[in-house]
């Protein structure tokens, strides 16, 4: 699971997610890529289950490269736990792509090259996008 490998504090806030992209929306690898439709959290267990379904349907041919990498930490209270007594403990990461952003370190970009024009990577492509 990607994580960040030192965090300078546990808990951050939660901070405002609006607008779009100004740069970093032009692929930087590849010929296809993925763009984000609306500002959202991306977590760890996200992104690597959606490296293990693309690389399996492309049964491990071509190159994928994922330039998104969480470095927000959250955090969750237990279950029936009152309301009060601090925040909760920090549980995984997540990443904060900006709307439209394709490319740039630390923003939503999967790049795929060398899949050629076989029909599999065709409906691989229609279920990315779908």
């Amino acid at each position: 699971m990607l994580q960040p490998k030192k965090t300078k504090y546990r808990r951050e806030q939660k901070n405002v997610m609006k607008g779009n992209a100004q740069r970093g929306n032009q692929l930087a690898f590849g010929s296809f890529g993925l763009k984000t439709l609306e500002n959202c959290w991306i977590t760890a267990q996200q992104i690597e289950s959606a490296r293990q379904a693309i690389s399996r349907r492309m049964n491990r041919e071509g190159q994928v490269w994922i330039r998104i990498f969480p470095v927000k930490p959250f955090t969750k209270k237990p279950l029936d736990t009152r309301m009060g007594k601090g925040k909760g403990d920090p549980q995984g990461f997540v990443a904060l792509p900006s709307v439209a952003h394709t490319p740039r370190p630390n923003h939503a970009n999967v790049s795929l090259a060398q899949i050629g024009t076989c029909p599999r990577y065709i409906s691989l492509l229609r279920h990315l996008i779908l």
